[in-house]
């Protein structure tokens, strides 16, 4: 019987300049847990960002004069829309989610109480799809949540440079290689999940795309995406409170050991999203017709216009 163990680690708060790898094995210690060869350490990447000091005070933000356009429509903080607007290689859209979901049953049915969770949709009753490095992300990465009000961390540039520091930080230290992914929360159409936004040491697909099924014939599938899987799980410990425990053991998941990222790994090349798009529309024209394709758009903008 195979098995995988999920340890989850409570830390001290973490301040800006400490010594997180030393910490983090410190507090495996003190759990009564050890470091093995073969495990993975999973770590939020909201105490990433606070040990490298990417901690930003609003109030000593002067909103430039497209941050208070985007106020007055939204019902966003201007300064806080500056801040979205400077780690932003790019905004795609908005979601109106104060308009999209019914306050009343949402703050009812999901809130931690009525009360704090009709506030915390006041507070951000609109959401921004952006382009930051490559990669997709709701507002950025930006969050306040586990931090002093008008505090806001921000995710460093290059995730995978990162992971791989603590990686070689606390393998020299154990005495063996340990890979590190780093997660964060991101929003989804059926609620939110950790995801993986930099690894290091790991290699994070499945190579067995095209393997005979039990029949013989060449499956399409088998690039399984190790990373989201073992970063999905650990949201289970991780929980996203008050709870302090924002890092993780995994322990049994067989896993080949790389020098790089999951940058390096990914199958597309992030930069070249328009032209996947374009390819798909243009494709999709082609065997479907103009007016299969662009028939939901229309409907939407129709019921807009009404």
């Amino acid at each position: 019987m195979r098995r995988v163990k999920y340890i989850g680690v409570k830390l001290p708060i973490i301040e800006p300049g400490v010594d997180l790898p030393k910490i983090i094995l410190d507090s495996i210690h003190e759990s009564g847990e050890v470091l093995r060869e073969g495990d993975i350490l999973v770590i939020t990447l909201k105490i990433v960002s606070k040990y490298l000091g990417l901690l930003k005070d609003i109030s000593r933000i002067e909103p430039s004069r497209e941050a208070l356009r985007l106020s007055k429509k939204t019902g966003l903080d201007a300064r806080y829309l500056e801040l979205l607007i400077r780690e932003s290689d790019e905004i795609v859209f908005a979601i109106p989610f104060s308009k999209l979901v019914n306050i009343d049953h949402f703050a009812r049915n999901f809130g931690y109480s009525y009360e704090d969770a009709v506030n915390a949709i006041k507070k951000y009753p609109t959401l921004f799809i952006t382009l930051r490095d490559g990669h997709i992300w709701s507002d950025s990465g930006i969050d306040s949540s586990n931090h002093p009000s008008n505090i806001y961390s921000i995710p460093p540039r290059d995730i995978d440079e990162v992971a791989k520091s603590i990686s070689e930080k606390i393998s020299n230290l154990v005495g063996f290689k340990i890979p590190v992914i780093l997660c964060d929360t991101e929003l989804f159409p059926w609620g939110t999940m950790d995801i993986p936004r930099g690894t290091y040491g790991i290699r994070i697909l499945t190579r067995e795309f095209g393997k005979p099924d039990l029949y013989g014939k060449p499956k399409f599938g088998g690039v399984d995406n190790i990373a989201y899987s073992i970063c999905g799980s650990c949201s289970l410990i991780f929980r996203q409170s008050d709870e302090g425990i924002p890092v993780v053991i995994v322990r049994g998941v067989d896993y080949e050991w790389v020098d790089e990222g999951m940058n390096a790994q990914a199958p597309v090349e992030y930069d070249k999203y328009d032209e996947y798009i374009a390819k798909i529309i243009k494709y999709n024209v082609r065997i479907l017709g103009l007016r299969r394709v662009f028939k939901p758009f229309v409907k939407a903008i129709l019921k807009l216009i009404r």
